[in-house]
This record gives structure tokens, C-alpha cells and sequence, in this order.
């Protein structure tokens, strides 16, 4: 009895996930050659090339300056986990943020249970510690 519930269960989560990835509205967007060449044009202009440099003057991020302009708060996302290239892009766009715009506030993702754990002890640790016990390989 315990393994047919069990059989039931478990087919009716598969049920559900391929319902939810087929039936999304992501899934039936209309990716006709009219529309492609409107995306296209939307990412020509609202973008901006990040060439990795050894340049000290980071000349290639002065266009943060005007985005920025105003904004007190800027989100890098987790774009991949081991590419090196994109790892030193972000620490490059870090110190040009904090260098040249003046943002002081790092804010990492993390674990809820991470957080919580190092939260309860907020008194008890140094910042070092707080970050070793809360962000994951620090």
C-alpha cells in the first residue's frame, strides 16, 4: 500500500513539472525572424561590451558612470559558477564601483539556514568569521 501511494506521489510530481515547463508562457513566445530582428536591436542599444583588460584605467567601464548616475543600488548576478573570465570581469566591475562611484556595500547570496545560524550569533563573531560560516567556500 505504502509503495502504490509512494508510485502515485512520485508520478504526480513528474505530471505536474512537465505541465509547468510546457504549459509557461516562456514556452510559447514567438520567436518569428520579425521579432528576432526588434531583440536584436533592443540588445545593440541597451548594452555594452565588457572587454577583460590589464588596464589599470578602466577606461572600457566609464559608461557605468552615466547608467549609474543616481542609482544607489546595483545588482551583479550570478551569471556562472568556474568561469575564471567571468569571475575577474565581476571583481574588476566591483573595484570600478567602489573606486570610481563610490559604492561600499557588498552584499553576497547565501544559504537561509547559513544566514540564520551566523545571524544568532551576530555578537559572538568577527566579520571575517560571519563570512567564513555564511557564504559558501569564502
Amino acid at each position: 500500500m505504502k509503495n502504490q501511494k509512494m508510485k502515485w506521489c512520485f508520478l504526480s510530481f513528474i505530471v505536474t513539472c512537465f505541465l509547468f515547463c510546457t504549459l509557461t508562457p516562456p514556452t510559447f513566445a514567438d520567436t518569428n525572424e520579425k521579432d528576432m530582428e526588434k531583440w536584436k536591436q533592443w540588445i545593440k542599444n541597451n548594452s555594452y561590451s565588457l572587454e577583460p583588460t590589464k588596464d589599470s584605467r578602466k577606461d572600457h567601464l566609464k559608461f557605468l558612470k552615466k547608467v549609474l548616475k543616481g542609482k544607489r543600488i546595483v545588482q551583479l548576478g550570478e551569471t556562472t559558477h568556474g568561469s575564471n573570465e567571468m569571475s575577474a570581469t565581476k571583481v574588476e566591475l566591483i573595484k570600478y564601483l567602489h573606486e570610481e562611484l563610490g559604492y561600499d556595500v557588498l552584499v553576497f547570496e547565501s544559504g537561509f539556514a547559513e544566514t540564520n545560524g551566523v545571524y544568532r550569533q551576530l555578537h559572538d563573531l568577527s566579520s571575517s568569521e560571519m563570512m567564513k560560516r555564511s557564504i559558501f567556500r569564502v
